[in-house]
């Protein structure tokens, strides 16, 4: 089965590059290559995406245009935007949301930034599906100058947009969003369920962008670890997505995490696990031992200072969540652990990207 997309076929966007290929002759393909990568014996059946299109519950739309035309899109290496509203890859509720940014741009007057002239104010704007159908709403600016017409449609937004930011971004760069964030909102958090667990979303907050393939993958953590008991180090914590799932009353479990705000979250959501704003090495390097220590680092993986930080501390267990297969093969080669299960998962479908869970053991010998 060949998946049509007339923003692919017509070279508007090649983001999902496996479109124009039968799906299950790509994702075999894919997934035989990652095998490949990481050669070991122990691999469990991936979990692929229930459905290709309509699984990307984020989206982070450039702006472009006028005001009297705006175009909400993806941005192109020569910095024009090219009109994605209809992109299958994002949930429905975000394609329906579509037409009424394009309003909301023009009843507040939120200018659209010209990369070649440096004038105008709205760069990008970021949305999140949370639970019972309501969204997270983040409008990037160059400035502060619409903030106050940004506060009028908070007033009156209702409550499909849960959480409305203002993210001030002045740089004339590539770079998505700034440091300062204005919560226009009453609520700071956007409740997402994923897997059996309600978590909390602040809007800098990273979560998976494919919620079921999340959740599958917390879950399979779960299981995985479900008659270890002990001391457990979430670390890269995030949110609490791992944490939430690994609570048990005869476990103790420490989430640890660089972004403050995250943190907040994790505490405010989950209450039978505690919580620590702290960059991961500095943590670790102090820390006394775990049973089981769970990592989900960034792309660039745990890096050797850590992994033999944890040979150090050496416990039983590991659990390792990765989103790229070549940090992770580094990484393995620098851990003493053998690997117990390893598991694909198709978080971004037609594309070349996984995640991949793998449980380590401590090797004694």
């Amino acid at each position: 089965m060949k998946l049509q997309c007339r923003y692919f076929d017509s070279l508007a966007c090649r983001s999902c590059s496996g479109l124009g290929q039968d799906v299950e002759v790509w994702r075999e393909n894919q997934f035989f290559a990652l095998k490949k990568l990481l050669d070991f014996d122990v691999w469990l059946k991936p979990e692929w995406s229930s459905t290709v299109f309509g699984s990307r519950t984020k989206a982070k739309f450039s702006v472009a245009g006028s005001l009297s035309d705006p175009i909400i899109g993806r941005s192109t290496k020569d910095g024009s935007v090219v009109d994605l509203r209809q992109c299958q890859l994002h949930d429905p509720k975000i394609v329906g949301l579509t037409s009424e940014l394009i309003s909301i741009i023009k009843e507040y007057s939120l200018l659209p930034y010209d990369i070649q002239t440096k004038k105008g104010e709205l760069k990008h704007i970021i949305l999140q599906v949370g639970d019972d159908d309501s969204f997270m709403i983040r409008f990037v600016l160059r400035s502060k100058e619409a903030v106050s017409r940004l506060e009028k449609f908070a007033r009156i937004a209702g409550p499909k947009f849960k959480v409305i930011t203002a993210n001030i971004q002045p740089e004339h760069s590539a770079v998505l969003e700034g440091e300062e964030e204005i919560v226009l909102s009453n609520n700071r958090f956007l409740p997402v369920s994923i897997g059996n667990q309600s978590l909390l979303l602040g809007p800098k907050s990273f979560v998976q962008t494919n919620l079921e393939i999340a959740g599958k993958l917390y879950q399979s953590a779960s299981k995985w670890l479900d008659q270890t008991e002990g001391r457990f180090l979430d670390l890269f914590c995030g949110v609490g997505g791992f944490a939430a799932h690994l609570t048990k009353p005869s476990r103790e479990v420490v989430g640890v995490e660089l972004s403050s705000e995250a943190i907040e979250s994790a505490s405010t959501a989950i209450t039978d696990a505690s919580f620590i704003a702290m960059d991961a090495w500095e943590y670790v390097a102090s820390s006394s031992p775990f049973d089981v220590v769970v990592v989900n680092p960034p792309r660039r993986g745990l890096g050797e200072d850590i992994c033999q930080r944890l040979n150090q501390l050496a416990p039983n267990k590991i659990l390792y969540s990765s989103c790229n297969p070549l940090t992770l093969k580094r990484d393995l080669e620098n851990l003493n652990y053998d690997v117990e299960k390893i598991q694909a998962f198709e978080m971004f479908p037609m594309t070349e990207h996984w995640e991949v869970l793998c449980l380590l053991t401590l090797n004694r010998e």
